[in-house]
């Protein structure tokens, strides 16, 4: 599975094209959840995936010469990057419907930083099969960095639908409604399914009750 748990808006990048390793996160108030676990393999399986995969995605077979460069692009991928970016294109390009290849390129894209690329990558798994609660999670967690967090509640949500018991996703859905500015007690629910779960969630959860409280007169106000 592609749990990806990242730092918001703190990208890991290279210090020079075409060399290194991916360097660790560094620190920021808000943690995402966007980190890669281990890669799918060469034949295509997506331990990732949950539910049933898309009528498309079953039935499509991978060529043999896309096949052979996301083999090199998986080999290539933690300790050369870019050349492993090359191949995921490359790869997607001999063949549309390459779920893995897709899934895969947009984990590279976000850990070198290129966040639209990301989010393009994973509308593009997800129009092949939206069936995978982590890649659903994945998008939330990009459109909220790139400042749509109207879009990452929705995608949150869907997330959710296909995994109920998903803190990740529950965290998402109320730190989008506190970046909307719309937090109730909905909001302040969802933050609490996270807590002890998802890294922040207990921070981000007392400041969604105290801004609430503002909101909402004293029983001795009222009266």
């Amino acid at each position: 599975m592609f749990a990806w748990l990242r730092r918001f808006a703190v990208m890991a990048v290279l210090s020079s094209p075409g060399h290194g390793q991916l360097p660790p996160s560094q620190s920021d108030p808000f943690d995402a959840l966007y980190s890669p676990d281990r890669p799918v393999s060469e034949q295509g399986r997506a331990p990732f995936n949950t539910g049933l995969i898309s009528v498309t995605r079953a039935a499509h077979k991978i060529p043999k010469n896309a096949a052979a460069e996301f083999k090199r692009a998986i080999q290539q991928k933690q300790k050369q990057p870019i050349e492993a970016l090359a191949h995921f294109l490359e790869a997607t390009r001999l063949d549309p419907l390459y779920w893995d290849a897709h899934a895969n390129l947009a984990d590279l894209y976000w850990a070198l930083g290129r966040q639209s690329e990301a989010l393009d990558s994973l509308n593009a798994a997800l129009a092949i099969d939206p069936n995978s609660d982590a890649l659903q999670t994945n998008k939330a967690v990009a459109l909220l960095n790139l400042g749509h967090p109207e879009d990452a509640e929705q995608a949150a949500w869907r997330a959710l639908r296909l995994k109920p018991a998903s803190a990740e996703a529950h965290y998402l859905i109320g730190l989008a409604q506190l970046r909307q500015g719309k937090v109730d007690g909905e909001t302040v629910a969802h933050l609490a399914q996270a807590i002890g779960k998802v890294p922040q969630a207990r921070q981000v959860h007392a400041d969604a009750e105290e801004i609430l409280s503002r909101h909402v007169p004293s029983t001795s106000a009222a009266r």
